[in-house]
Formats: structure tokens, C-alpha cells, sequence
């Protein structure tokens, strides 16, 4: 994500990511938010895990308001497992 946002490559796939899926997106935060109330657990996950599930990832802990260069190094941490 660092390098992606530092030169812009992927910024117009992210931007679309967020638009196309943004029902499905808001969806999962609102499960999210009563599986919290409740006291439950909740799993979430693509078949790689990186670029959507990363952005989705990211999202939460923005709305849970860690720092920027905390949710930046999360998403960073995929890539060597991802081969990218």
C-alpha cells in the first residue's frame, strides 16, 4: 500500500474497489458492528487476502482510529506473503 500510494499505481483500482463494492463493503462494516454488540466473532477473507480484503482490513481499524502509519504497515505486511 505504501509504495501504491506513494506513486499512484494502484490508487484508480482502490478508488474502484471502494466504489463498485460499496453496499457489499458497507454490509460486512454493519455485520461487523452487531457482531461487536453482540459480543461475537467474525472472520473475513478473499482468496488471496490482499487488495480488497486489505482495503476492507484498513477501513476497520481507520473506524476503530489507529494511526494512519500503524494501519499503512498492516497492509504493507501482506505483500511479502502475497509475492507482492
Amino acid at each position: 500500500l505504501t509504495q501504491c500510494l506513494e506513486d499512484g499505481r494502484h490508487h484508480a483500482l482502490y478508488r474502484g474497489i471502494l466504489k463498485s463494492g460499496a453496499r457489499r463493503i458497507g454490509f460486512l462494516l454493519r455485520e461487523i458492528l452487531v457482531a461487536s454488540a453482540q459480543n461475537k466473532t467474525i472472520v473475513f477473507y478473499c482468496q488471496k487476502g490482499k487488495d480488497r480484503t486489505g482495503l476492507v482490513a484498513a477501513l476497520i481499524l481507520h473506524i476503530l482510529h489507529y494511526e494512519t502509519d500503524f494501519i499503512i504497515a498492516d497492509y504493507a505486511r501482506s505483500g511479502p506473503l502475497l509475492g507482492g
